[in-house]
């Protein structure tokens, strides 16, 4: 082997690409997340009313699957923590959102989305010299 070869494993990238399927994995489905818990907002909350609720969780399902879209350009990675800090803060806004079972899956979402998104969370391949 050279001193210069490229060590086994991934490289910058594909880990890079794989980054962002996961992360497209993440928005999708938390998509789908927003906009069932939308429904189920829309129904269960005296405070915001049904058109209000749909609005805005429709919108914020439709973010979700715009900025998986847009992760494949170097802005889609900050598009999707301001779609991930949204998301969050409909639990704060909408008591509906507030109960246990919501909150632990945009919880869920976020620690996921931080996990796959964050240079600092992922290991590095070590390079040897020789």
């Amino acid at each position: 082997m050279s001193e210069h070869s490229e060590p086994r494993g991934l490289t910058d990238e594909s880990r890079a690409k794989m980054t962002r399927r996961l992360c497209a994995v993440v928005l999708m489905f938390e998509g789908l997340v927003v906009f069932f818990g939308s429904l189920v907002a829309s129904r269960m909350s005296d405070d915001v009313s049904s058109g209000t609720a749909l609005a805005v969780g429709g919108g914020l399902a439709i973010a979700c699957i715009l900025a998986t879209g847009l992760l494949r350009s170097p802005s889609g990675i900050p598009v999707g923590w301001g779609v991930q800090v949204l998301v969050l803060a409909t639990g704060v806004v909408v008591p509906a959102m507030r109960r246990p079972s919501s909150s632990s899956s945009r919880t869920a979402s976020a620690v996921a989305w931080w996990v796959r998104s964050c240079p600092a969370s992922r290991p590095r391949a070590s390079r040897s010299t020789r």
